[in-house]
């Protein structure tokens, strides 16, 4: 895309291959995933928030390279949404990235305190937009232009 919106070229995607998983698999990493948020590693991230309105799938972690601090990273998701945050040499995943996943998520769908506050949602609604965004020429991001508003 242009910075304007304008698109320049489509790229087709190209299906590299498939798994398959039963869906009692997925339900129950599904479930397994939501209680990282609830009582495992990004737990101590999330107290006070809201989980039973926004809930949060994550994964912690860290990686490690010879000779250099650990890799953060927390992988989540919700129904609406996907963050990933991944901090070089950062340490340990939820200790360093947990903050700040938990501030996107807050931001995201307009967390106060400990209740959802729809209106003050990045994205007023809480759902994500159908299009790509476009951009000013100054840098900032607008909405998408639906396709009907063309």
């Amino acid at each position: 895309m242009s910075p304007d919106g304008e698109v320049i070229r489509r790229i087709k995607p190209e299906k590299q291959g498939e798994v398959d998983v039963p869906a009692p698999v997925l339900g129950y990493i599904d479930e397994a995933l939501k209680n990282v948020s609830r009582q495992g590693t990004m737990a101590w991230r999330l107290g006070g928030f809201p989980l039973d309105e926004v809930q949060v799938r994550a994964k912690t972690g860290s990686a490690e390279v010879y000779g250099k601090q650990s890799t953060s990273w927390v992988a989540s998701y919700t129904e609406d949404y996907v963050v990933v945050m991944m901090v070089s040499q950062g340490g340990t995943g939820s200790g360093t990235s947990g903050p700040g996943i938990r501030k996107i998520w807050e931001a995201l769908y307009g967390v106060r305190g400990d209740r959802v506050v729809p209106a003050a949602a990045a994205i007023p609604g809480t759902v994500p937009p159908d299009g790509l965004p476009r951009f000013g020429r100054d840098g900032s991001i607008m909405p998408p232009v639906r396709e009907e508003e063309r």
